[in-house]
């Protein structure tokens, strides 16, 4: 809902960090738990 009244720019960085988040919770839970 907020997305649309942010600026482009703005949810575009939003997306790529979504995306790094996304990778990151894709990894193998041994990884995560060691990351923790």
């Amino acid at each position: 809902m907020l997305r649309r009244q942010l600026p482009k720019t703005f949810t575009k960085l939003k997306t790529r960090k979504m995306m790094m988040i996304w990778r990151h919770k894709n990894r193998p839970l041994s990884e995560k738990m060691e990351d923790r």
